[in-house]
């Protein structure tokens, strides 16, 4: 059935405008984040946290607040424990997880998982 397409949703307009303020995305997100408490000597060992985002591999961004790994480390300070830690990015959606007989035989399928290593 052809129905012919009405005007944007105000509502899909204005989630779409506020989460690309608060959540910014770009193709380009191969990136670390390491947060580490302020008064850790550069030479003193510490356990690391390594989190990495779900999302079932469709979205997601690893500095987004609700991980709030500052609390973390703020916490681990808190309990004289303290931790560095640490989040990645890695490609989402069909930039790293593209499937086709062509994107296997070049040998490029799943990206994203090889932005892990």
């Amino acid at each position: 059935m052809d129905a012919p397409a009405g005007p944007p949703s105000i509502v899909d307009t204005i989630l779409d405008r506020v989460s690309d303020r608060i959540f910014p995305e770009a193709e380009d997100r191969l990136s670390i984040n390491i947060i580490k408490p302020s008064d850790v000597k550069t030479t003193e060992k510490l356990p690391v946290l390594v989190f990495i985002y779900g999302g079932g591999s469709t979205t997601g961004l690893s500095n987004n607040p609700i991980w709030r790994g500052s609390e973390i480390v703020l916490n681990s300070i808190q309990k004289k424990k303290p931790v560095l830690f640490v989040t990645l990015n890695y490609r989402v959606n069909a930039f790293g997880f593209l499937a086709s007989e062509e994107v296997q035989a070049a040998g490029v399928a799943n990206l994203g998982l090889h932005d892990h290593n």
